[in-house]
């Protein structure tokens, strides 16, 4: 099932590594804060809390997420790939969704 995020932020905090994931979705939100974890062969890991419900999140991507800082993503909703895309999983309710980033204009 696709829906269309009504506002997507990423944000960096140098003083402490952490990167913030804003999401707003139908009027949910999702607020993730994490920390670099690993990598492995073509993939990084991240992990953190999802801020409004303080559950534990892990987060995976293809691209670093200091590369979603430089305004990177897919050109258009037409355009959508899996290696672009952000995947958050939260463990505790088993949910598991990706969102994939385009570029402002």
């Amino acid at each position: 099932m696709k829906h269309w995020t009504q506002k997507l932020e990423i944000s960096y905090d140098g003083s402490d590594k952490t990167y913030g994931i804003y999401i707003k979705v139908q009027g949910d939100i999702i607020n993730l804060s994490v920390k670099y974890k690993s990598s492995g062969k073509e993939s990084y890991t991240y992990e953190g809390t999802d801020r409004v419900t303080g559950r534990k999140v892990v987060v995976v991507t293809k691209q670093k997420l200091s590369w979603y800082l430089n305004n990177n993503g897919v050109e258009s909703h037409t355009e959508v790939e899996s290696p672009k895309g952000i995947i958050v999983t939260v463990p505790a309710t088993y949910t598991v969704f990706s969102v994939v980033p385009i570029k402002n204009k």
